[in-house]
This record gives C-alpha cells, structure tokens and sequence, in this order.
C-alpha cells in the first residue's frame, strides 16, 4: 500500500480534528486534545484499513 496515501489521510483528520478543537477554544484543554487525538488515530486506522481491502482486490 502506498504510504502517500496513509500521510495525506491522516494529514486531513489531523486537520479537522484540529479545526474542531480550536472552535471549542479553551473549553477542556486536557481531555478535550487527548480525546481529538484518538478519534483521529482512530479515523486514520479505520481509513487505511478499508483502502488497503479496497486495493487488494
């Protein structure tokens, strides 16, 4: 699987997740980052593993 697709896509869920978090300000600075971030990690694994069945076809 190329890995330039990995980067981009989790290049764009770093992206919003951090749109997401800088629109709720400073509201749950601690919890609130960590939790963006595994949703994020979460996305990004759950992307890469649908394309990588998609591709071996």
């Amino acid at each position: 699987m190329p890995l330039w697709r990995g980067t981009s896509f989790s290049g764009l869920a770093v992206a919003q997740s951090n749109a997401i978090y800088m629109n709720h300000g400073n509201v749950g600075m601690g919890g609130g980052m960590w939790l963006w971030i595994v949703i994020s990690v979460l996305a990004v694994a759950l992307l890469l593993v649908v394309i990588n069945k998609l591709t071996k076809k």
